[in-house]
């Protein structure tokens, strides 16, 4: 076995075992901790989607006010020129 075999192998061992450590590190957590993750991310979906909700909302209501301004604004108009007609 010449030398460049042996460095080559000893970085290959190196490398696997540094993998296999980390791996051991994230098991090796306690479980408490996965759920508070998960929860974490559970409530910031959950807040994203009442966002979007709420926004759908408003601009429903937005919509629906614009409709009744754009209808009182017609009739004020047909008001006025029944008056100017009348004059």
């Amino acid at each position: 076995m010449d030398n460049s075999t042996y460095m080559t192998s000893s970085r290959d061992f190196r490398k696997r075992t540094a993998k296999q450590g980390r791996r051991d590190k994230m098991i090796s957590l306690p479980f408490w901790i996965y759920i508070v993750v998960a929860g974490i991310f559970f409530s910031g979906f959950m807040a994203i989607r009442a966002a979007r909700k709420d926004h759908e909302q408003e601009q429903g209501f937005i919509a629906q006010e614009g409709e009744a301004y754009m209808e009182r604004l017609k009739e004020e108009k047909e008001r006025r020129k029944t008056i100017s007609s009348s004059s």
